[in-house]
């Protein structure tokens, strides 16, 4: 959080979803349910080669995302 804070010249506050602890299975994922009606939320994903990578998301989330087919 530390490096985190550093990095964006921001205050972290908690940490809402890790997948690491957290459930990411398909249509199962509370991850949606955590983030809908937050605002400036920083995603971070770290791949399987140990690169990690990031967005900022300054606007709130309104609504949940539903794959198309």
């Amino acid at each position: 959080m530390k490096q985190l804070e550093e990095w964006t010249e921001l205050k972290c506050g908690e940490i809402l979803f890790d997948s690491k602890v957290d459930n990411c299975s398909i249509n199962t994922s509370i991850f949606n349910d955590r983030i809908i009606g937050k605002s400036n939320l920083l995603f971070l994903i770290q791949d399987y080669n140990n690169e990690i990578f990031g967005y900022y998301l300054h606007t709130e989330v309104i609504e949940e995302f539903k794959e198309r087919r």
